[in-house]
């Protein structure tokens, strides 16, 4: 049904990047709550279990190195349901070997992004919506780099006002769901003194297993606008072709 909205759009730029995406996002996260929960679990959840009593600074590191094993599977992963395609959990453990690619775009992406921010703050939020679904277009295209932050301007051009207020509907989205996440979790951090868990740690655990399927959510969401700006570069690129080939079959 999604593909149909997209596809049979008159103008790529009337894709509805905010509506469509979450309403998939919702939909789906619901129907596959569980399956999703698990990929959750191992794409968060074991590197938390792993570095929970280290040091902040070495718990990024491992996070952030572990994590990148996993982002091309994932994200290949969640861009195939946003296709029509079918949930298949053993996606998430196809791309291992795009980790060193992932941590080369992340350490770049948040040089770009705080470069921008030092500058003026904002060529900072612009860049970060301009480069936005550089991880995206590296698992799906398995493109290097410097290429995959190439292929997330050009996407992302003529749609960025609309993605910078996808944004900002995340943001408040995140913003709102945390205060109910801390309020939730507070009773059941009451549970720290029985296995003698830090009343802080506690909290942290609670509320991050809570927002899971939050993040799941956003994930969808998120490869939900890739696949939308993918179709209307697709759909732009073969309107310019047209009149081309038009021109090249006259006599």
């Amino acid at each position: 049904m999604e593909s149909e909205l997209i596809t049979t759009a008159k103008d790529p730029a009337d894709i509805p990047i905010i509506s469509s995406s979450l309403k998939f996002a919702w939909d789906t996260t619901w129907q596959r709550f569980f399956s999703l929960l698990a990929v959750m679990l191992v794409v968060t959840g074991v590197p938390m279990a792993i570095t929970f009593r280290m040091d902040d600074w070495l718990r990024v590191v491992i996070v952030q190195v572990y994590g990148s094993f996993l982002l091309g599977g994932m994200w290949l992963m969640f861009i195939s349901v946003a296709e029509g395609s079918r949930f298949r959990f053993q996606t998430l453990f196809s791309r291992p070997l795009q980790f060193w690619k992932f941590i080369v775009v992340n350490i770049l992406n948040y040089v770009i992004v705080i470069a921008g921010l030092i500058l003026l703050v904002v060529p900072g939020v612009m860049w970060a919506v301009q480069f936005g679904v550089v991880q995206q277009v590296l698992a799906d295209e398995n493109v290097g780099p410097i290429e995959a932050f190439k292929r997330s301007s050009q996407l992302t051009k003529g749609h960025r006002m609309k993605l910078f207020v996808w944004f900002l509907a995340c943001l408040a989205i995140i913003f709102v769901a945390s205060l109910v996440a801390g309020i939730a979790a507070a009773p059941f951090s009451l549970m720290a003194k029985t296995f003698d868990v830090d009343f802080k740690d506690a909290i942290k655990i609670t509320v991050t297993l809570m927002m899971m399927p939050l993040m799941a959510f956003f994930y969808l969401a998120w490869s939900h606008v890739y696949f939308q700006l993918h179709e209307a570069s697709e759909a732009r690129t073969t309107r310019e072709a047209q009149p081309t080939q038009h021109t090249d079959e006259q006599p």
